[in-house]
């Protein structure tokens, strides 16, 4: 698989699974303002990750660890639910999408 499209399918796992699993968690009321948020900020930390691992070639635990905390920062900052949280949301939501990738991976010999 071309790098390029690697990179557009782990975005768009990302994009999906991180949505989906935080707008279960959350039950927000706010659903539109929900997804935005959450898409832009995955939109945001994304291609930090992917500098990282494949310009960089920093440890895939390094990066998941900073996104991890870049993420909780701002779901905090936007979505005003508290520290303890955010980071509860970000961990579950990246544990996921995580899970997630390795499930598309393995289902599709990628």
């Amino acid at each position: 698989m071309f790098i390029e499209k690697a990179i557009l399918l782990a975005y768009a796992v990302t994009i999906i699974s991180e949505t989906a699993i935080i707008i279960v968690i959350q039950k927000p009321k706010k659903l539109w303002q929900w997804i935005f948020g959450i898409v832009l900020i995955n939109s945001l930390t994304h291609p930090i990750a992917i500098y990282f691992l494949y310009i960089q070639n920093a440890p895939y635990i390094f990066i998941e660890l900073g996104v991890f905390i870049l993420e909780a920062m701002w779901y905090n900052l936007a979505f005003q639910v508290g520290w303890k949280k955010s980071i509860v949301i970000s961990a579950i939501a990246n544990i996921f999408s995580i899970l997630f990738g390795i499930g598309i991976r393995f289902l599709f010999d990628l």
